[in-house]
This record gives C-alpha cells, structure tokens and sequence, in this order.
C-alpha cells in the first residue's frame, strides 16, 4: 500500500477490519483480571496502529479526530519524557515511557479501525464482560468461591476474578458509564433492563473500596446529564426512578454487611483530626501521601519519572514503622502520584488534560453527544484526580483511560465540517 491508499476502514475489508477492533476492545477489556492478556490485546492494536502510521500517515495527519486524540495524549506522555531528564531510576522510567507510548498507537488503530454501528457494539460486548464479572462474583460471595476457584471468606471484601485485590469495584465503577449506556440500549427492548444494575451495584459495594464508591457516585450524577445533553433523559427518567429506589435498598442492605459496614466506619476517621485514627482510616496511606509531597518539593520541576515512586520512597520511609505494612508501589492518591513523578510539568499537562475532556464531555450534542459521551465519562472518572486504587501510570490503569478516550474520538467528525463519524442508531 502507498501513502495514498485508502485507509481499510474505507475498503472493501472494511467490515473484517471493524470486527477485529471491536473483538480487540472487548478481549482488552475482558483480560483487565486476567495478568497481562489485556495489555497484549492492547498491544496487538498497537501493532496495527504502527503498520497505519507507516502506510497511511497522510489520512493520520488529516484526521481531526486523531489529531484531538495525540494531543491529549502528548499532555500526559510529554512530560514523561522531560522527568527523564536526571532521573534517579532511568532504566525503570524509560521503560514506562516506552510502555505507555504504545497507547498511542492503540488510539490510532481504534479510531481507524472503527466504523457505523462498532460503537454500539463494543458498548454492548463491554457491558457483558461487566455483567460477567458480576455473577462470577455473586457466585463467590454466594458459594464461597468463583468459577476459578478463588476463595471468599464472611468479613472480606469481594474480589471476584481480580483476587485477592479487591480491585474489582474499582474497574466496575470506572467502566460504569459503558454498563449505563448498555442497559439504555437493552431497555429499548425491555423496560425492566435497568434492574440488571442492581447486582452490578452490590458487587462494586461489596468490594469495600471507597475509591469504587466515589467514582460510582460521580458517574451516577455525570450519566443523567450525559442524557440530559443528548436529549434522551425525558425518555428513561420514569425508569430512573424505581431504579435508584431499589439501587438506595440494596444499599441499605448491603452496608449492614460487616466488612462494608467497617469500611464505612473507618472513613469517619478521616475528619476525626487525629492521626494516626486518620492513617487508619486510609489504610496506612498518610505516610505514602507526606513522602510523594516530599519528593515533589525535592524535584518540583520535572519529577523523578514514572514508576519510580516505588524505589525513591524507600529514603523517605525507611524510618516509618507503617512503611512495613503498606509497601505500596504507588501513593495511592492519582494528583500526588503525577506531582511527585512527572513534576509541575505533569501537573499542567494534566490540568489541561482534564480541561479539554470535560470540555468535550459537555460540550457534544446530538448523535455525536450520544455515542461519545459515554467514553469521555468514562476516561474523566479514570483520570480523577483523586483516585487511588490503581498505578496513573501502570498498564492498567492507561488502559482504562486510553481505550475509553480513543473509542470516544473515534465517534467525533473525522475533518472539521463533515458531520459525525459513525453515527448510531440508538434506541
């Protein structure tokens, strides 16, 4: 193929190609528990991502929708590059970069690849893997244990297939605008398609992670208005209703569980202005927040590079008796993490960074607003600021907001002037 060739999303294999992105996406996705099968589907896309860069780097140069894509991305990764410079651990950092410049690739590939109607059906096969995750871990809370066999004991939090992290809440509730859109299209057919959210909901509650908690909080009062500006929330509010009555029991219920029960209680320490009831009730992670607070003050310009928090904290805990106990390999806190590795320049990019996606988010209407509200939803949620359950930088956690965030350009106009990309018909 010359520069000048047709891209395949525009050839006569064009429906092959949209299969295998969507198959990509949903194995990705699929593979999040399951060690590093996510990150080589990933990877995979990469790959196709290079071959087009390669072969069809004028169309990429003239994609508006790639073009927003690698610019949000340059504010992440660019500053990455500039923490190198001087930095205490350079074979560890340098090998993040490298990682992370993969999930350009990915975006470029996805949004090729992606085609009229593939949206519907990612969202569609996200949300399955989601609700199969929710009965594989109903299954353990239930019987004891999962369809792997992993153990579940009363007075624990719910892992499900991610054991023994209970990471599982987490992951649900970043991905919960997918599931949302999912059930919307299923409700089409079937007004009572929003009661599958319930179990959904008692997993992520279940899993006791306060950090699911809040990100699930924000994508229930963000999916309405996602409606709101599409035009569609007149349509679904009737159901809305009985659905967050039910969602609110479950709740209730469920928080008389004891290890539910004494998450919540501990948060309460959190204000109590003692100490070391607060170091408790953050599970032991004050030491981890002062120390990257530090390590910002010694390298406020550029950081110390990403994924080297793990090895320099050693020097600033190594007098701390709870240093024992959390040996954690990030702060668990996503705005300290970029600060202490990626420095003020990371922490602008980032601000910008989050800028321009809420601005997207709000700022779509119609048929575009539809098909890539949900995906920005999801990329703010897995890039709040105070996230805490997974690495900013780690491969999972760049899945989780890369793949969302090029779904989500993939659905926008591919030039200025030329209308949406792939429109859908929505139910």
């Amino acid at each position: 193929m010359t520069a000048n060739a047709p891209l395949p999303s525009a050839t006569t294999p064009a429906r092959a190609w949209n299969h295998a992105a969507t198959a990509l996406v949903v194995l990705t996705v699929f593979g999040l528990p399951f060690g590093n099968l996510f990150f080589y589907s990933s990877a995979l896309l990469a790959l196709i991502g290079m071959g087009f860069v390669i072969s069809h780097w004028r169309q990429i140069a003239a994609d508006t929708r790639i073009r927003q894509f690698l610019l949000l991305f340059a504010l992440f990764w660019v500053p990455m590059l500039f923490s190198l410079l001087g930095a205490p651990h350079p074979a560890i950092s340098i090998a993040a970069s490298t990682r992370y410049m993969l999930f350009a690739f990915t975006g470029i590939a996805l949004i090729h690849l992606q085609a009229a109607g593939s949206n519907r059906q990612i969202i569609i096969g996200t949300a399955a893997v989601l609700a199969f995750w929710t009965a594989d871990a109903l299954m353990q809370f239930s019987l004891g244990f999962n369809i792997r066999g992993f153990p579940y004991q009363a007075g624990e939090r719910l892992t499900g297939l991610f054991y023994p992290w209970p990471n599982i809440g987490y992951v649900m509730a970043v991905l919960s605008p997918a599931a949302f859109e999912g059930v919307r299209l299923w409700a089409g057919r079937q007004r009572l398609a929003w009661l599958a959210l319930v179990p959904w909901f008692a997993v992520i509650l279940l899993s006791s992670q306060r950090a699911a908690l809040l990100t699930l909080a924000l994508a229930i009062v963000a999916y309405p208005l996602h409606l709101h500006l599409a035009g569609r929330l007149p349509a679904v509010r009737r159901l809305l209703i009985p659905l967050l009555l039910v969602v609110t029991a479950v709740g209730l219920v469920a928080s008389q569980a004891d290890v539910v029960r004494s998450r919540l209680d501990s948060a309460a320490g959190m204000l109590s202005g003692d100490y070391d009831a607060a170091n408790r009730a953050s599970s032991m992670r004050l030491p981890l927040w002062t120390a990257a607070v530090k390590i910002y003050r010694d390298r406020w310009i550029n950081g110390i590079g990403p994924r080297a928090y793990p090895e320099v904290v050693k020097g600033y805990l190594a007098d701390d008796p709870d240093w024992a106990i959390t040996r954690a390999g990030h702060p668990h806190f996503s705005a300290l993490e970029i600060a202490a590795e990626t420095g003020t320049i990371g922490l602008l990019g980032y601000a910008v960074a989050l800028i321009l996606l809420l601005r997207r988010f709000l700022s779509s209407r119609g048929d575009e607003r539809l098909a890539s509200g949900p995906w920005f939803l999801t990329a703010l949620l897995a890039s709040f600021p105070l996230a805490s359950t997974i690495s900013f930088y780690a491969s999972m956690g760049s899945t989780l907001l890369w793949i969302p965030l090029a779904c989500a350009c993939a659905q926008l106009p591919r030039t200025r002037g030329v209308g949406t990309a792939g429109k859908l018909n929505h139910a």
